[in-house]
């Protein structure tokens, strides 16, 4: 529904933009993204590749000055990490099956040795996520040229057309993995599997339209192009949003920025055929 309701306005704002005088001129644009990830500890700064294409139009001004706006669809990348240390003795006590066997955690410890002594008690927990986010993106830029060559910047913000989020949780248990005695206690597997249900195999989810994903992004555009016979456009831009695409946030500053390299084809309308695009 949002998809459809943007490309209507496009198409108004292109049939609109046609109709009027010769000091405006439109156009269609594609291009990359290049969208850096949370950094990898073992493997250092990722990045990641996506796309947008849309409708531009502008308005010019002077032989050097114009105002451009764009409507592009545009897609996004964002990566996360969570950690989360717990006592294993302390999980396992609270499992509602001890309490319904009318075990002791105590007397279970009493029965194999003191071992949270002598191995280590922690239960590390990790969950690690990415998120693909598409957007309807409306940059309002003004424009400097000198001969063929365009600077631009401005402004844009960003409406959220979907968002699609893969979760991985899973544990590390060193102590399960350091004492046998643990096999002779009875439904020993069934009590681990509740206490801790991601040690054996990593849980994955996945969650659609999660509420705690902005609808609104905001930022700034700073863009170098070259015009080729007036008609071709060839440029790149660096896009830096302004809000935390999450909230609540999980890590601080965590805006949407990219790298973005693109074509265009202008469409001339002018009586005259110039070409300010």
């Amino acid at each position: 529904m949002k998809k459809l309701f943007f490309l209507t306005i496009s198409v108004l704002l292109l049939n609109s933009l046609i109709a009027s005088g010769q000091k405006y001129n439109v156009g269609i644009k594609a291009g990359m993204n290049i969208i850096p990830l949370e950094k990898h500890e073992l493997k250092g700064n990722l990045f990641n590749l996506g796309y947008h294409f849309g409708a531009t139009a502008e308005y010019k001004v002077n032989n050097w000055f114009s105002v451009s706006a764009e409507l592009l669809y545009t897609t996004r990348k964002k990566t996360y990490s969570l950690y989360d240390t717990s006592s294993f003795i302390e999980t396992l006590s609270t499992n509602p099956l001890i309490t319904m066997m009318g075990m002791d955690i105590n007397d279970i410890l009493d029965s194999i040795g003191d071992i949270s002594n002598y191995v280590n008690d922690g239960v590390f927990s990790t969950t690690s996520g990415y998120t693909n986010l598409a957007y309807i993106k409306i940059p309002v830029l003004a424009k400097f040229n000198y001969k063929s060559v365009y600077f631009s910047v401005g402004p844009y913000v960003s409406f959220l057309v979907s968002d699609k989020t893969i979760e991985d949780y899973s544990q590390h248990v060193p102590l399960l993995e350091s004492v046998t005695a643990f096999d002779t206690i009875p439904f020993f597997d069934l009590l681990v599997s509740g206490s801790f249900p991601a040690y054996k195999q990593a849980i994955r989810k996945e969650v659609k339209n999660d509420k705690n994903i902005r609808n609104i992004d905001v930022g700034v555009i700073a863009d170098i192009s070259y015009r080729i016979n007036g008609k071709f456009t060839i440029g790149a831009r660096y896009v830096q949003g302004l809000l935390n695409y999450r909230s609540p946030e999980i890590y601080k500053r965590d805006y949407i920025s990219s790298l973005n390299f693109y074509f265009g084809y202008i469409l001339d309308f002018s009586n005259k055929n110039e070409s300010f695009f």
